[in-house]
């Protein structure tokens, strides 16, 4: 055993580990079955069960009444064979193959102590009555089978409270596991565990299976681990401890134990850091040790033996000690970093002393924000950096406190400039620079050299005219730049040649030409002026288009007044400390940025007045549906669920639609009637444009309807896609199919009936067009398990499959089938052409491979992934590409949360973080390969995950997963153990870092002190889909790039849109016009909800974004069949 000790006084039991005593696995003798028939209750067994009494799995069937069957079946240990036994430690294994996965659990698990009179019984094979079946298997559905046998019970231990599931594996191992087994050893070698599957709500027709001892595959069988040592020699010294310990730059650490009787020496263990196993470092007399080569805040584990006439133990359970004090405070983040004195060959550094500190640790690196190494420590607060300075480089220093109560925060980073000597000459300017290689994702520069040079910087911009940034520092006459470059745009560099006497003039811009040129058709969006009335005047945001030029500059006018005395040329928001609620506002764009207006309401380049908001969001009042009654006579209610919004009729301003979700919607793996499920659209003044009514045959939950609003035919209106059925009514009254069937079952799945996929015009709500769905149910067996989970999972999405206009594809099945079979994925891809839907492709995973099934998650993503400029869709554990064959699939499972996007700028290419469900863990991985950069195994099912630049002392985006309480670095390393809320990221404030939303809060982190601050609450609102608890819609939807966030009042009377008042100085142009962002605006009502990316990295240190490659000349609807 393991026993952590961190400082003094705090113990937890960890995992089972003993050195040197004896292991040994065992498997099962027997493994039978008992059939039995319940009448009522689920297992009910304890040390009060009387002898003979019957044990039920569960007895009715929720939905009809009807009896169903159990089995409980048992497992026989002989543990006669070891000699004298000890037991230290006790692990048992099953693996489950076959069957569904259950809500409630996995199994129960019982030990069987002796009766008493007849010690033997539970080994007597007259008391059990064996079964024909392989492997034991539990079930719960409505094949009852009359008769039952009775189970002569008494001294019962219930383990079920303990096992731990992971996966298909079931893992128990407490202590009263340990003490079961010695009881059975110590009463004649004889060990007897009963298993049984709880009751499982509501849910009908579910089993389990696991593989018995004559398994097929031996690595399945049950497996009883078994750590232990013989009685005869000595024990081990009990209550090693740390008795005390001297904190300091070098501390001292005591360690003490209880003394043995008769002992003749002790010898004590130790695994430093860095070391894999314990290794003898003293054997002495005296039961007290002194280490004095620990270090602070460092982890060792120890243990003791002890030696008398009757031999050598075991070792005692092991200890784990951190040189820490809980009870400290934490060291203060070192502040004022600053330069004391400066030249070309040392730097001094100073700072202001830090509360709770013992020494600092100085890092250093040459760039802002990566690759600090760590250079010396002190205990004042100045340290002189003498060791390897270049006086022609940029530093970067960070300075950590260290104290007995752990780390601080890591200081902002001090920037120090190049300090050339006196005299001399700087480097010629470097000449013919030029681009060797212009890769998707890498550019390769070369320059001739320059006399006087040491080494070159060399710059990147997005203009030729525009704001260069380093990017690099290198000794020779060429550079790679791999940081943040994509195909589908144009980069300019510049070199500089830096010598000990200076930086000589920056080269002529050399420009390396984009490699993807295609251009896609996306919205043409008003300025989105959105004001709102502060408590310090009228707070203004406007929006800079896609298709705005680079340098557009904007007047402002508050009643018809201008505001500025110079055209705006930074951020698009403007505080007017002397406006009011009654005032009206109207931006214009100055120079070649003027917008392009079809309704002719407006001159060129002015946006429409728009008043003033008295709070920070925006009210759209909505219609609530009536509820109704299900055939089983369940009342129901209506809430407003997922908003999408597109602009429907022409006019650049979003409309939004709104799901209505009834409040007997189900999931998948639940049964019940649900209401119907309907679609609104309104317009951002409030306007109910239309109301499409899904009908009894579309059931109402996450998984089920997914609803695409885009302009799919480019003709600047927006069409909606979804899946429809018998019964689907649209706006005007017509009927899909046959409006009086009725293909509910008893259960209230709907597993029969013809399904469609229809495109309903955004206008009206009228049906252009309805196909047969595809991929079609066919029988629900075919996608995994028998009773409608698997079958009727559902994604949808956008991609421009052709790198130019948008195409609809639509998904059925994520997981695999009942005990690891392939179940199936079809995911099929349609144009809107010529008023029809048009099949594109399709990929069937049980035509295209098995390794295509069982890789999705409950949300996907879209973009670019390989850089071909054409979309991919990233479908969980796999990746689809442009032309519908799959470019890879890790086959890592099912999982739940993932983000893509440029996630990590210092590497090339896009990432994608994965929350990982079948496989246990978080996955973060290069998007176009497939190449995993690292993977965390927590060892269960991990249900959701985040990635957000939350801290900006680390390079990328942070994230974290719901399975345990780490945060990652973009690199993988874990940089906090305390984790910030897990649904959405939200940009909000005036920062680059991105802010949480959690229910009907946006939260800063702070990064610092590890905890979220609230920054706005939308009081009198609500959130979605329980512990999601997401909001209808997040999108950048107003003002300038900052994301709107879309809330329900708790009567869903109407929407409230809540727009930031922050004021910031960053200019980034409206994520709606990045193509990844705006895709993930439209499939962010797929399942469960996740906050939208963009194609490039926004966070601390971002590269200046380049102007989207997007035309909004899109008037012509799409005519004729394309490939």
């Amino acid at each position: 055993m393991k026993t952590r000790v961190i400082g003094l006084g705090s113990m937890l039991i960890l995992s089972a580990a003993l050195v040197r005593a004896e292991e040994v696995s065992l498997l099962p003798e027997a493994v039978s079955r008992i059939y039995i028939q319940g009448v009522a209750g689920a297992p009910s067994v304890s040390n009060a069960t009387p002898e003979g009494t019957e044990i039920y799995t569960r007895s009715l069937d929720n939905v009809t009444g009807a009896a169903v069957r159990g089995y409980v079946h048992y497992l026989k240990f002989d543990l006669s064979a070891l000699a004298n036994p000890s037991f230290q430690a006790a692990t048992l294994t099953l693996n489950r193959v076959g069957g569904d996965g259950l809500s409630t659990g996995r199994v129960a698990i019982y030990g069987l102590l002796d009766l008493p009179g007849n010690t033997a019984q539970d080994w007597d094979p007259v008391s059990f009555v064996s079964g024909d079946e392989t492997d034991f298997a539990m079930y719960y559905d409505a094949s009852g089978i009359s008769g039952s046998v009775a189970i002569n019970l008494a001294n019962v231990v219930d383990f079920s409270a303990d096992e731990s599931i992971s996966g298909n594996r079931v893992t128990l191992n407490p202590a009263a596991l340990t003490a079961f087994l010695q009881n059975r050893a110590d009463q004649g070698g004889k060990a007897t565990l009963l298993l049984t599957m709880p009751a499982q709500g509501n849910n009908t027709n579910k089993s389990v299976s696991y593989a018995s001892f004559t398994h097929a595959d031996a690595s399945l069988r049950p497996t009883l681990e078994l750590t232990y040592f013989d009685a005869s020699l000595p024990s081990p010294p009990d209550n090693l401890r740390a008795a005390d310990i001297t904190f300091s730059a070098d501390p001292v650490l005591e360690l003490a134990w209880d003394a043995v009787p008769d002992a003749l020496t002790y010898g004590l263990y130790r695994q430093a850091p860095g070391e894999s196993e314990l290794t003898l470092v003293a054997q002495q007399l005296g039961t007290v040790f002194v280490d004095t080569s620990v270090a602070l805040l460092e982890t060792y584990y120890y243990a003791v033996a002890v030696t008398t006439g009757a031999g050598e133990s075991i070792l005692s359970p092991e200890i784990e000690v951190t040189i820490a004090d809980p009870a400290a405070p934490r060291p203060a983040q070192p502040v004022d970093l600053t330069v004391a004195t400066a030249e070309p060959a040392s730097i001094q550094l100073a700072w202001t002393p830090s509360a709770a500190t013992i020494f600092y640790r100085v890092y250093r690196s040459t760039e802002p924000d990566r690759n600090f190494a760590e250079i010396g420590q002190v205990t004042s607060p100045g340290f002189t950096d003498a060791g390897d300075v270049a006086g022609y480089a940029t530093y970067y220093y960070s300075v950590i406190a260290v104290g007995a109560g752990g780390l601080s925060a890591i200081s902002d980073p001090l920037e120090v400039d190049p300090r050339y000597a006196d005299g001399g000459h700087a480097p010629r300017r470097p000449s013919r620079v030029a681009v060797a290689i212009r890769d998707p994702h890498a550019v390769s520069l070369t320059w001739d050299a320059s006399a006087r040079a040491e080494a070159y910087y060399v710059y990147r911009s997005t203009q030729r005219d525009g704001d260069f940034r380093r990017v690099a520092v290198v000794t020779g006459t060429n550079c790679r730049d791999d940081r943040a470059i994509f195909p589908e745009h144009d980069y300019y560099y510049q070199v500089t040649a830096v010598g000990a006497h200076g930086m000589s003039r920056a080269s002529r811009a050399e420009k390396a030409e984009a490699v993807v040129t295609l251009r896609r058709e996306m919205e043409d969006l008003d300025r989105g002026l959105v004001a709102v009335d502060t408590p310090q005047g009228v707070f203004v945001s406007w929006r800079w288009l896609g298709t705005d030029d680079p340098d557009v500059r904007f007047n402002l006018f508050r009643n018809g007044r201008k505001l500025n005395h110079r055209p705006l040329d930074g951020a698009t928001n403007f505080l007017d400390a002397d406006g009011n609620s009654s005032d009206r506002y109207r931006v214009r764009a100055v120079g070649q940025g003027r917008d392009r207006d079809r309704s002719r309401k407006r001159s060129p380049g002015r946006s429409e007045s728009t008043r003033v908001l008295e709070q920070n969001y925006l009210p759209i009042p909505l219609q609530v549906p009536a509820g109704g009654v299900t055939p089983s006579g369940e009342a129901y209610t209506y809430a407003a669920n997922d908003v999408s919004v597109a602009d429907l009729d022409g006019d650049t301003d979003y409309d939004f639609v709104v799901k209505w979700d009834p409040s007997n919607s189900k999931d998948n793996s639940q049964s019940g009637y649900t209401g119907p499920v309907y679609l609104d659209a309104y317009t951002i003044e409030g306007e109910r444009l239309w109301r499409i009514d899904l009908g009894r045959n579309i059931r109402a939950g996450a998984h089920y309807t997914q609803f695409m609003v885009y302009d799919f035919d480019g003709d600047g209106r927006a069409e909606l896609i979804c899946k429809t059925a018998d019964g689907t009514t649209d706006a005007a009254g017509t009927v899909i199919g046959d409006g009086a069937a009725d293909w509910r079952n008893d259960a209230g799945y709907i597993l029969e009936g013809p399904e469609f996929l229809t495109v309903f015009d955004g206008r009206s709500g009228t049906i252009i067009d309805t196909v047969d769905y595809v991929a079609p149910r066919g029988a629900v067996t075919d996608w995994g398990d028998s009773y409608g989970n698997r079958v009727d999972r559902f994604l949808a999405g956008v991609a421009y499959f052709d790198g130019e206009r948008p195409s609809y594809f639509t998904c059925r099945g994520q997981y695999r089938g009942q005990g690891g079979t392939d179940g199936r994925t079809v995911i099929a891809a349609y144009d809107l052409v010529d008023d029809q839907l048009v099949e594109r492709w399709v990929l069937d995973s049980w035509e295209d491979g098995r390794e295509w099934a069982g890789q999705g998650h409950h949300s996907l993503a879209v973009g670019d992934a390989d850089g071909d400029g054409k979309d991919e869709i990233m479908y969980g554990g796999m990746v689809v590409n442009d032309d519908g064959n799959g470019l890879y699939s890790t086959e890592l499972g099912t999982g739940d949360a993932l983000h893509f996007g440029d996630l990590d700028p210092t590497r090339p290419g896009r990432e994608l973080f994965a929350a990982k469900e079948e496989s246990g863990g978080v996955e973060y991985r290069d998007a176009a390969s497939g190449a995993q950069l690292w993977f965390w195994d927590n060892g269960r099912d991990t249900g959701r995950g985040l990635s957000a630049d939350i801290n900006p002392n680390y390079p990328g985006e942070e994230v974290w997963g719901a399975a345990n309480v780490n945060v990652w670095s973009a690199q993988g390393d874990v940089i906090g153990i305390d984790r910030p809320s897990i649904n959405f990221a939200t940009w909000w404030d005036g920062d680059l870092q991105r802010e949480l939303t959690d229910g009907i809060s946006v939260r800063k982190w702070d990064y610092v002190n590890e905890n979220e601050v609230t920054v706005m609450l939308a009081e009198g609102c609500a959130s979605n889909n329980g512990t999601k608890a997401n909001s209808c819609l997040q999108a950048d939807l107003l003002g300038d790039w900052r994301e709107e966030v879309v809330f329900r009042t708790e009567d869903s009377s109407e929407l409230r849109i809540y727009t930031t008042t922050d004021l910031t100085t960053h200019r980034i142009p409206t994520l709606m016009h990045d193509p990844i962002y705006r895709l993930s605006v439209a499939w962010q009502n797929n399942g469960y909800n996740q906050p939208p990316h963009p194609s490039f990295f926004i966070g601390h240190n971002m590269p200046t974004p380049p102007q989207p490659r997007i035309t909004v000349d899109c008037e012509r609807p799409r005519r004729g069949h394309r490939h």
